[in-house]
């Protein structure tokens, strides 16, 4: 299982796997209900190429410094790294008020589980006011606690999405 190759590279606890497969349900959830940027990138290049792979590759290349800025996000909450404008991580174009619903068990499990992190997204999120820890933040928690080598953060945000993206497709260009 997919879960089990990342942690082949990161460890194997029984609570890091937890928290794993809480990050890859909401990363689905939030997909499947928001359809974010990203799977609007995935409808729209699929409907312009009629093809599924080309469709997932301009997904993925749109994620990065504004849509899931997942690295950006580890580096300012986790090393201290100062942003210039809207701090990666924080902000949410669907829940304004509010942490998406999706991502609220693994914000749970965090404070339960890894309060440290926890304050450390809380101490990133007071110089942002009024916005909230979005899917970035948590990816990028989630990335941290697990050890993932830097540079493979993203990985954490595009797998749990892809077989979303795939009903997506079948239920939006191939019918």
């Amino acid at each position: 299982m997919i879960i089990e190759q990342i942690f082949s590279l990161c460890g194997d606890s029984v609570q890091d796997k937890k928290m794993l497969e809480l990050l890859f349900i909401a990363h689905a959830t939030a997909a499947e209900t928001n359809v974010p940027v990203s799977s609007g990138a995935v409808i729209n290049s699929a409907i312009a190429s009629g093809d599924f792979d080309k469709a997932v590759i301009s997904a993925i290349c749109m994620t990065g410094d504004v849509h899931a800025p997942v690295r950006a996000a580890r580096n300012v909450i986790f090393r201290g790294y100062s942003a210039v404008g809207k701090i990666p991580g924080f902000g949410n174009s669907f829940y304004k008020d509010e942490i998406d619903p999706a991502f609220v068990p693994l914000d749970i499990y965090l404070s339960n589980y890894y309060p440290e992190v926890r304050i450390k997204i809380t101490e990133a999120n007071s110089k942002c006011s009024g916005l909230y820890p979005n899917a970035a933040a948590y990816t990028a928690a989630v990335a941290e606690i697990i050890n993932l080598p830097e540079g493979l953060e993203q990985l954490l945000f595009i797998l749990p999405r892809l077989c979303v993206w795939a009903k997506q497709y079948k239920d939006n260009v191939k019918r």
